[in-house]
């Protein structure tokens, strides 16, 4: 999750500021981030974080640079919290609400936080997300959850919806919902 193009610029132009005690330490980073170097990258985003009295614009960026950071360190829980504040912040443009839900949705499911996926996706499709890939890890979600009752509805609702449109539904969907009978004790 690095700075959009239109974001990088902000720093500069003004539109948008960041002081320049956090600024300059952010600008590392995303160096470090470029390079690869995730651990001088949180160092730096650290010392930014460090100053103190941060605008709400400021924590922003620092929350983005820092979701990106542990990704690459693969500290998921460390990103899904970056996210998480990230979504919530009042400086996430509405256009990139949708994209970032989408990537929290992945990462979410990648770090094999099953529930957090699926009240994610939640989240993503309320927000306007149609991605067929993403909008289709919610059964499995719930499933992995151990929500077996709300997956098995999950799945009737897209087998009803795939013999409404004329396909059949896939060998995959009908084994996750007989998995879940199962689970169920239901026979």
């Amino acid at each position: 999750v690095m700075l959009s193009a239109s974001e990088q610029p902000a720093w500069a132009a003004g539109s948008k500021t960041i002081r320049p005690e956090v600024g300059k330490p952010l600008q590392e980073a995303q160096k470090a981030l470029q390079a690869k170097n995730y651990a001088e990258a949180r160092t730096d985003i650290a010392k930014a974080e460090g100053v103190g009295k941060l605008t709400a614009y400021e924590s922003y960026i620092i929350e983005r640079l820092k979701a990106s950071a542990a990704i690459g360190a693969g500290d998921y829980k460390s990103a899904l919290a970056s996210y998480e504040k990230v979504i919530v912040s009042p400086e996430l443009p509405a256009e990139e609400k949708v994209g970032v839900l989408d990537s929290y949705v992945k990462l979410a499911y990648t770090a094999k936080d099953y529930a957090r996926a699926a009240t994610a996706i939640q989240q993503y499709q309320a927000a306007g997300g149609t991605n067929a890939q993403t909008l289709g890890l919610y059964a499995q979600s719930l499933y992995l959850a151990g929500r077996y009752k709300e997956a098995a509805a999950q799945i009737n609702r897209q087998i009803a919806s795939a013999e409404q449109a004329g396909r059949k539904p896939d060998s995959t969907q009908l084994q996750l919902l007989a998995s879940c009978a199962l689970k169920q004790n239901d026979m």
